[in-house]
């Protein structure tokens, strides 16, 4: 409703050039021209950038952009109740190093984003380096490769570690085909779970210690037992 009510009155607000005023026509004259510079700077220096990039050996691998013109409608006066009917053109978009990271929720490495800053022929870029200081576009190559290296080489020793993770749910599915068994990404201090969901509904969690890769009860949900009403309950534990 809010939002309804807004676009209602920003179209109650628009105005027609011809009902400005020569300094308020003046003020969206020089408003769009100010757009129009800023626009084309920033087109500028992300083809400048991908050409910086390629020349010194980067692929499509290590970088990505976004370049996007698009026509925007009304330049809203300094009286907040006026909005101009006028069409111009604007840009939007940015350049990006892309680098390797790996990521423990999923177990496997994955690819992030980090904006490119350049100046003097030297780039800037904090999540390669872990620094302030500036590079030659060469010199960051280098030490990007190293980066996404360490993230490939980190994910392999992982993948070895919970190697015996695989091999439960493996051993789990094998005695149970008719169950969902799957491993849950998150730690309970030095344990991993693993769900086992049967199709009577009842559902088990077994813990796997990750450094003596001995299983336990973690819990479990019977659905049988949920079923049953009070004094049933009661006789079912007294019989046992």
């Amino acid at each position: 409703m809010y939002r309804q009510s807004l676009y209602y009155i920003m179209e109650r607000a628009m105005i027609n050039q011809n009902q400005l005023t020569p300094t308020e026509l003046s003020f969206v004259s020089s408003y769009i021209l100010r757009r129009g510079i800023d626009s084309r700077r920033q087109e500028r220096h992300i083809l400048n950038s991908i050409k910086f990039l390629t020349d010194a050996g980067f692929t499509e691998e290590h970088f990505s952009y976004v370049m996007k013109w698009e026509t925007e409608n009304g330049v809203r006066q300094p009286d907040l109740n006026k909005i101009v009917d006028v069409s111009y053109e604007s840009f939007s978009g940015g350049i990006n190093i892309n680098y390797k990271q790996y990521d423990p929720s999923c177990d496997k490495v994955v690819y992030s984003k980090y904006p490119l800053i350049y100046k003097d022929n030297k780039i800037q870029c904090w999540c390669i380096t872990g620094s302030d200081r500036w590079y030659t576009p060469k010199k960051l190559l280098e030490k990007l490769i190293i980066v996404n290296e360490r993230a490939e080489a980190e994910a392999k020793r992982n993948n070895n570690r919970y190697g015996f993770l695989i091999d439960a749910v493996n051993k789990y599915k094998q005695s149970y085909p008719l169950a969902n068994v799957k491993a849950d990404d998150k730690w309970f201090n030095t344990e991993r779970i693993i769900t086992i969901d049967f199709p009577s509904s009842s559902r088990m969690w077994i813990a796997i210690n990750s450094h003596t890769f001995q299983e336990t009860i973690h819990g479990y949900q019977d659905a049988e037992l949920e079923c049953l009403r009070l004094d049933e309950l009661l006789n079912k534990f007294n019989n046992q």
